[in-house]
């Protein structure tokens, strides 16, 4: 149990910690209308998530266990991709660079909005997210429910922090962020290995 939750805590920070647009949000929100009025934004992967995971499980569900295998290995590059973005974001971003089309008056709904329309979910419970969910649900619902719960703890504590960080200060913010990205580079790359291991494993020595 202890191990689905920190599969679920170590996938949540780099998934959060990756710059995308509701990571350009949250940053927009926080530094100009405050932590106060942004920080619920923090929780909308909480509300677009839903659909998303549910629109996913119906296909999945459908699919040969071969292609399911298929599927964690293509999650394993996935991951590998998202290593390297995160990297080269570590090296190059101008993390002082704040969006000048700021969103001023958007609440959770919107945020909510952002987050789903964008890729970064679809592509993270499409590729890793919902074939970890089903591998856990083979054992037993409670390590698929722990390992969600370890998921959101780490995304949503993450994206607070987010917040709180724009909110304060810009000179602490762009710092924090780089380090950020460094440590997601460093995550990914870490459970890119591990999909593609668990991936192989299946292939070569299938249940």
């Amino acid at each position: 149990m202890l191990g689905r939750f920190l599969e679920g805590f170590v996938l949540g920070f780099p998934a959060a910690a990756t710059p995308g647009p509701f990571q350009a949000f949250l940053m927009a929100h926080a530094t100009s209308r405050g932590w106060r009025r942004a920080l619920p934004a923090a929780a909308a992967p909480l509300i677009s998530d839903g659909p998303v995971i549910g629109i996913l499980l119906i296909i999945f569900l459908q699919l040969p266990p071969w292609l399911l295998i298929v599927i964690r290995l293509a999650g394993g590059l996935f991951l590998l991709y998202l290593a390297w973005s995160a990297y080269r974001l570590f090296r190059f971003h101008d993390f002082e660079a704040i969006p000048e089309d700021s969103i001023t008056n958007q609440g959770v709904l919107k945020a909510a909005l952002v987050n789903a329309l964008g890729p970064g979910p679809w592509l993270f419970w499409a590729t890793v997210g919902i074939p970890t969910i089903l591998n856990a649900w083979s054992i037993s619902p409670i390590h698929g429910a722990v390992f969600l719960f370890g998921f959101y703890v780490a995304l949503i504590g993450t994206f607070a922090a987010f917040v709180f960080m724009f909110s304060a200060t810009r000179s602490l913010g762009p710092r924090v962020s780089r380090y950020s990205s460094g440590f997601a580079a460093l995550a990914l790359f870490g459970f890119a290995i591990y999909q593609l291991w668990q991936g192989i494993q299946a292939l070569v020595l299938p249940v």
